[in-house]
């Protein structure tokens, strides 16, 4: 395996000590809260559990937590939303999305995923790169910062949450959606000055015409 995959792999494995702050689309760690926090977890069966230190890990958007002194990944196919600090995270997809934005019907999330392919170049950018040869292999020197000085690119991966069913915040699921009128009325935003399919206000204009035709 090429000494730099295995950098990468290190440094999105390795035991959480502290926490990311996202700032200008990056983390200063590989977990959203700055510490582990008290979380409500609510399972797909309807049951309620409580964990006294959880966090979420921006590797993979899953539910940590600690037991024993040992940070846990939790299942997530047991798992439907989670409660930490007074904010909601969904399920979705496997990751847990964030609620940014709500109207009656509707949904915005937020899932926060570091990009793995920005990381990995950025760590070669970094590094001294020497004998590649034909079949990718090469090896790499690098002095590693220390830990609270590593960056990592994050992704905001958004998505929409209409009438229960969840779609990605893109035109082709919009599309999907939408019936003629609802989608007459996405395009008129969509053609709007400065629209960005990551902005969370002009997502949020489309939440509310497709949760109008769920209702």
């Amino acid at each position: 395996m090429p000494r730099l995959l295995i950098l990468f792999l290190f440094l999105l494995t390795t035991q959480v000590k502290t926490a990311a702050q996202i700032v200008d689309g990056e983390a200063t760690d590989k977990t959203l809260f700055h510490e582990f926090m008290p979380a409500k977890i609510t399972l797909t069966s309807g049951k309620m559990n409580h964990q006294k230190e959880a966090n979420i890990f921006l590797k993979n958007g899953r539910l940590l937590y600690k037991s024993d002194g040992k940070v846990m990944t939790a299942n997530m196919e047991q798992i439907f939303s989670v409660e930490i600090d007074k904010r909601l995270f969904i399920n979705t997809e496997g990751k847990l999305g964030e609620v940014i934005e709500r109207c009656p019907g509707g949904l915005l999330l937020v899932v926060r995923i570091v990009n793995a392919d920005r990381l990995t170049q950025q760590l070669i950018n970094e590094s001294s790169v020497t004998n590649i040869n034909f079949n990718g292999q090469f090896n790499i020197t690098r002095d590693l910062p220390p830990e609270e000085q590593m960056r990592f690119p994050i992704d905001d991966l958004y998505y929409f949450v209409i009438d229960g069913k969840t779609m990605r915040a893109e035109e082709p699921s919009v599309r999907r959606f939408a019936g003629k009128k609802k989608m007459e009325e996405c395009r008129k935003i969509i053609a709007g000055k400065g629209f960005r399919w990551n902005d969370r206000q002009w997502l949020k204009q489309i939440m509310e015409v497709l949760a109008a035709e769920a209702r």
